[in-house]
């Protein structure tokens, strides 16, 4: 059995905002990675166009896969909540099943705007 281990990138872009992810669940269903959790808006700033970008890696740090998935809604201001992958969102892990671990580094991705 595959182990899934979900951790935040330390990479850092100038598209990443301050936003909390929680992990509800993962799952594995070769060749898809079904994520779902949400994401928490504890700033006093509106967010737009708000996604999660997930990295895929095996054991090796190896590449597998890196894909956006979008957040319901993409727009959020101080204090909501959105949600990501209840829309049957995936990320392709094609043969993920015969790896020993998968990595998956996270980020969220979006646009700041003023009070």
């Amino acid at each position: 059995m595959t182990k899934l281990t979900v951790i935040k990138t330390t990479e850092r872009t100038s598209a990443d905002i301050p936003l909390e992810f929680k992990l509800d669940s993962i799952r594995l269903d070769d060749p898809f990675l079904f994520i779902i959790g949400s994401i928490v808006n504890n700033s006093h700033f509106s967010f737009s166009s708000v996604a999660i970008l997930f990295t895929a890696r095996d054991q090796e740090n190896n590449f597998i896969n890196r894909d956006d998935l979008s957040v319901r809604p993409n727009t959020l201001r101080p204090g909501e909540v959105g949600y990501v992958g209840l829309g049957g969102e995936v990320l392709r892990c094609t043969d993920c099943i015969y790896k020993e671990e998968i990595i998956i580094e996270y980020k969220i991705i979006g646009k700041k705007h003023s009070k």
